[in-house]
């Protein structure tokens, strides 16, 4: 009885955390005059079932919130990093690290349709926030993605499934071995991690900094095998 009323209980304020969290985003996007609450289907954004099926299939935006925890749980200057958010959608989260003080800020988007409103949001968001950020939003697939070559923060939202997953870790790890620099990962699922399987495992740059229920985080030390002190 008294389990039940817990589960109850944490259902009942999962709830109301989602609504009041729905509000703020909304809030966000009025006063920065950006679409970025709307959930949206992937297939309804010019990409075919079959290919949305291979990842989240669903956009949803990043709470402000989670935002702030990701960024306690990375604790680094973001002065001395670029940021690359994969599965960028709508570009609510590079709005929030261009806020952050990252002074490049780069998404990758799949879907055409997500990809319009962002490049729209972020032109709207420059007008209102005058970022020192350089933003960029580019249409294309994180698999064939050519990463910048400077130290990186990445960041995945539960963008793909673990094929797809898979195949851009491997292809990061390429792109360290060719030019090793500092990087930082963070996946981040507000379900469970435990969702993405063994995508991680036997990926031989990275070192694991903090693995919770629903945050992976990742290092990746650069050349002289030292990074950035963490604040």
């Amino acid at each position: 009885m008294k389990r039940r009323a817990l589960d109850w209980l944490r259902q009942r304020c999962a709830g109301l955390q989602w609504r009041f969290e729905m509000v703020r985003n909304l809030l966000f996007d009025i006063r920065y005059g950006v679409e970025t609450h709307r959930v949206t289907g992937i297939a309804e954004q010019g990409v075919s079932s079959a290919e949305a099926a291979q990842g989240n299939n669903i956009y949803r935006p990043i709470w402000d919130s989670e935002f702030r925890r990701l960024m306690r749980a990375l604790d680094v200057d973001p002065r001395q990093f670029t940021f690359v958010d994969f599965g960028s959608g709508k570009g609510k989260l590079m709005l929030l690290a261009a806020q952050y003080g990252f002074p490049k800020v780069i998404g990758v988007e799949y879907a055409p349709g997500l990809h319009a409103v962002a490049i729209e949001n972020i032109e709207a968001f420059k007008k209102i926030s005058k970022p020192d950020a350089v933003i960029m939003a580019i249409n294309a697939d994180a698999r064939a993605f050519d990463l910048p070559q400077e130290p990186l923060v990445m960041l995945m939202f539960n963008p793909f499934g673990a094929e797809v997953t898979r195949a851009v870790l491997e292809s990061i790890e390429d792109d360290h071995r060719r030019n090793p620099r500092e990087m930082y990962l963070i996946y981040a699922n507000r379900r469970n991690v435990a969702e993405i399987g063994d995508a991680f495992a036997g990926i031989e740059i990275f070192e694991p900094l903090k693995v919770s229920p629903h945050i992976l985080l990742f290092h990746a030390h650069g050349a002289d095998g030292r990074g950035q002190s963490r604040a």
